[in-house]
């Protein structure tokens, strides 16, 4: 939770017989509650709200608004008691929270990686072998820790009979995910193969 003083934020004490506060937000829609110096809260609805100051602060005690939005961070703005019997206008823009942004760029790339294995597969089945080593090239670029981008390079390279510039694939695939016992035997293979070529 961030907390902003009202500073910092765009805040407008505006000198008026009865006081009220306005509070409105980006995005839309955020939830709005009034955190009161004994601890106790009270809801005022989702953004854009307009409250009377009487009516939610009889007291004139300092306290805090804190907007809420799920995928957003928490925002609270503290008010202090010198200010409770002024105009106060608030308009906050909440961030979106790191960990949804993380999520949706997870998503993103997972989407893609699926799409592009999907498209590779299709134009390795076709023999469309220069294409398809393109696409991987910019591929291994972007995602070089992603094994399966490797291991579809040598198959490219093994389906050509390019069995050294396959087996620098597999290898690579096999360094990124040492688990695989496909791998262990393919590159197993190759090594074997280069041994009776040089004999």
């Amino acid at each position: 939770m961030r907390m902003i003083f009202g500073i910092y934020t765009v805040v407008c004490f505006l000198g008026c017989a009865s006081p009220s506060y306005r509070i409105s937000s980006s995005p839309g829609d955020v939830d709005v509650e009034i955190t009161y110096a004994n601890g106790s809260k009270r809801s005022l609805g989702k953004t854009p709200v307009a409250v009377p100051a009487a009516d939610v602060n009889p007291n004139k005690e300092s306290l805090s608004f804190v907007l809420k939005k799920e995928g957003y961070e928490t925002q609270s703005v503290l008010v202090p008691a010198s200010n409770i019997s002024k105009d106060i206008a608030l308009n906050l823009v909440l961030n979106p929270s790191s960990s949804l942004a993380a999520g949706k760029k997870i998503d993103e790339t997972m989407n893609e990686i699926a799409s592009s294995v999907a498209d590779l597969q299709n134009d390795i089945q076709k023999k469309n072998f220069p294409v398809a080593e393109q696409k991987l090239s910019r591929l291994i670029a972007s995602y070089s820790t992603v094994s399966a981008f490797h291991s579809l390079l040598g198959n490219v390279y093994y389906l050509q009979r390019r069995f050294d510039a396959a087996l620098l694939q597999y290898k690579r695939a096999l360094a990124l995910n040492p688990g695989s016992g496909e791998l262990s035997k393919i590159v197993q293979k190759l090594e074997d193969m280069q041994k009776v070529k040089t004999q």
